[in-house]
């Protein structure tokens, strides 16, 4: 007779090897990571720190920040956004905050008040009319209308005529009626009388349609996006012809090209193979950077510790490193140094617009530094 012997398990394992078993344990942990997924995030996107509960959690942009930080980051905008138009409407990346989302954490005054001023925005400067009391007041009344009417200005009480824009200085309504008010011809809001010679320069007007605001610049890029909520043109500082960032407008050269930063024309090729010989030197300009900064990690090669500081340091203004112990912490500032001066440079001469300016600037540069001969040259 035989006898069958099972074995028991004591741990009751299960068979792994089933096939049945196996979708059951890949079912739960897709359950687990799902709700891993779904858990809500324990610590703020801004500062780091962990939320004490649920309710501290203040959605922004796809994210979530605690309440020390909406008032030290977020408020702000919307206070700044009352003063200054280009600060309107706030934004965190490219995604626009909506003051009603957050009511339940601003005063109510700053919510009727920032409500007020996107009002008063999203009409263009020159069809805005403000109250004429300009000593007590001058309050934003409305849209300028080609018909006559007055408005009385509910902050100082005087009127205004919402066709030209000037005060209307009667207290009594007898007197009114007697002597009707009469318009005067308005200038045209886009005479600035400013010397023409310094457009492009020192002052631009806004292209956009119905907008003519004056702009300046200072210095910088010469892509220029207006301030008003209401126009938002972009367009070319040194011209004044709409463009956008990517059009290409800056790109042709030439004695009526656009610079993409300055003022000053850039210089027409003087043959067609001249923009190869520049793209070549801006090649051979990478290969020196890169040599470089190997050249740099390797402090060994670099006898005696003076010699490098007499070719690196000088047009960097660093201190001159007197033991041979110095050398690895003097080596990694330099590099340091150098890394951040050619972005500095890259930047200010404008590669973006301009990649073969930016990449002589930066040749130029490295030429100053008096590189040690690696056999490029």
């Amino acid at each position: 007779m035989t006898i069958a012997v099972q074995f028991r398990d004591k741990y009751n394992t299960p068979d792994i090897t089933s096939s049945s078993n196996i979708l059951a344990s890949s079912s739960k942990l897709l359950d687990v990571a799902s709700n891993m997924s779904t858990m809500p995030p324990t610590h703020c996107t801004g500062c780091g720190d962990e939320f004490q509960a649920l309710e501290a959690r203040i959605p922004m942009a796809g994210d979530d920040i605690c309440r020390e930080c909406f008032d030290c980051s977020i408020k702000p905008q919307f206070e700044s956004a009352l003063v200054n138009e280009a600060d309107y409407p706030p934004t965190i990346g490219r995604t626009i905050l909506n003051i009603l989302d957050y009511s339940h954490l601003l005063p109510g005054e700053l919510i009727d008040a920032y409500i007020k001023k996107g009002n008063e925005y999203a009409i263009l400067p020159k069809h805005r009319v403000y109250c004429s009391n300009n000593a007590k007041c001058s309050a934003f009344l409305g849209h300028i209308s080609k018909e006559e009417f007055l408005v009385l200005c509910e902050e100082c009480h005087s009127t205004t005529c919402m066709s030209c824009c000037k005060i209307v200085r009667y207290i009594r309504i007898r007197a009114l009626l007697s002597r009707p008010h009469k318009c005067k011809k308005l200038g045209d809001p886009n005479d600035h009388q400013l010397p023409e010679e310094t457009r492009g320069k020192e002052w631009q007007v806004c292209p956009g349609e119905g907008c003519g605001i004056l702009v300046t610049l200072k210095d910088g890029c010469n892509h220029v996006i207006c301030t008003v909520s209401a126009c938002r043109t972009e367009f070319c500082f040194f011209c004044g012809k709409p463009a956008k960032g990517s059009s290409g407008h800056w790109r042709n050269r030439g004695p009526t090209s656009c610079p993409r930063y300055g003022t000053t024309h850039l210089p027409e090729a003087e043959a067609p193979g001249a923009m190869d010989a520049i793209i070549e030197q801006a090649q051979e300009m990478r290969l020196r950077l890169d040599a470089l900064v190997e050249f740099m990690d390797q402090p060994d090669i670099l006898q005696p510790p003076r010699n490098i500081d007499q070719w690196l340091g000088r047009p960097l203004g660093a201190p001159i490193a007197d033991e041979q112990g110095d050398l690895g912490r003097v080596m990694a500032e330099r590099q340091r140094q150098l890394r951040e001066r050619a972005a500095w440079e890259w930047d200010r001469m404008g590669a973006l617009g301009h990649l073969e300016v930016g990449e002589q600037a930066l040749w130029n540069f490295l030429q100053d530094v008096d590189l040690p001969d690696f056999g490029m040259d």
